[in-house]
């Protein structure tokens, strides 16, 4: 098993739950990236809900040892994540100029990343 994967799939549970369970904690991370936007109840749960998604969907192919699964789902979303990160940080579209979106992108770079270096041996 991939520590790099699990790292990312307990990542995802972990910022799930927090944002399922804390109703301070958008407050929290608003006030950790200096961000003036709000989120509303809705769109914090809306966001819990695709984390815990893209959890799960990591989580059938890692216990099937599916590494080809990893090898092709990494390159996309590390160029998925690239660019969501270069919108975020250039703030060309609004809705997407958050610190909070290009904190995220970079996780999910670093996670990507480490996951395609892992896998280019096998």
């Amino acid at each position: 098993m991939s520590l790099t994967i699990l790292l990312r799939i307990g990542t995802l549970l972990f910022l799930s739950v927090k944002l399922l369970t804390d109703a301070s904690f958008p407050l929290t991370i608003q006030g950790f990236t200096g961000s003036n936007f709000s989120y509303t109840q809705t769109e914090t749960t809306l966001v819990a809900v695709l984390m815990l998604l893209m959890a799960f969907t990591d989580m059938a192919p890692l216990l099937e040892s599916n590494v080809k699964y990893f090898k092709s789902i990494s390159r996309t979303r590390l160029v998925f994540f690239v660019a969501i990160h270069i919108v975020s940080s250039s703030r060309i579209i609004p809705g997407l100029s958050g610190d909070l979106i290009s904190y995220y992108a970079i996780l999910e770079e670093v996670f990507n990343a480490s996951i395609i270096t892992e896998f280019i041996s096998t």
